[in-house]
């Protein structure tokens, strides 16, 4: 008689504990669930720890979005670096550029001027590129400096961002600080 008592209240007790589960499995996670209308399941631990999983999964998705803005941010001051080291076009590259086009304009110019009575092609695209080449120098000249000093204050922009966003990582992820 008392092992039919032990198991019946076993049986009870279990199926009152695997409905509920089962209830779980199949409907998903609701607030409340109740078994025959008599036992309220209803645990506010549950919904805290809901909110807490969406809170979280809306956190990695913002970060996923701040790292692939920061790694843009990123390729932008290296290609920024790379165009102040190097220049658009190197240094050795404008000084032969330079040279090339003072040659061939004095060469077509003393070609064109050996007749002085005809005043041939030769002359004119010599006289041309002279001209491109004595106002061009000056104009590039001053905008080589203009856009250096915008390229500096920019990485130092980029630069100032970025120790920004490093101290707020840092101070966000304890883990960060130790390395």
């Amino acid at each position: 008689m008392i092992y039919a008592v032990i198991i019946t209240a076993g049986i009870l007790v279990a199926s009152s504990i695997i409905y509920p589960i089962y209830k779980i499995i199949k409907d998903g996670w609701n607030t409340s669930y109740t078994h025959d209308n008599s036992v309220d399941l209803y645990n506010p631990a549950i919904e805290n720890y809901d909110n807490m999983i969406k809170k979280h999964s809306k956190a990695i998705k913002e970060r996923e979005k701040m790292t692939s803005k920061w790694d843009s941010i990123l390729n932008t001051q290296k290609e920024m670096k790379k165009v102040m080291k190097f220049g658009v076009i190197s240094r050795m590259q404008l000084i032969l550029i330079f040279f090339i086009s003072l040659g061939l304009s004095n060469t077509l110019l003393i070609l064109g001027n050996l007749d002085r009575d005809q005043f041939d092609i030769p002359t004119a695209i010599g006289l041309v590129a002279f001209l491109l080449i004595s106002i061009s120098l000056p104009i590039f000249l001053g905008l080589y400096i203009i856009v250096k000093k915008k390229l500096k204050d920019i990485i130092q922009q980029l630069d100032e961002a970025i120790e920004k966003i490093n101290e707020i990582m840092a101070n966000q992820n304890p883990r960060r600080r130790e390395k």
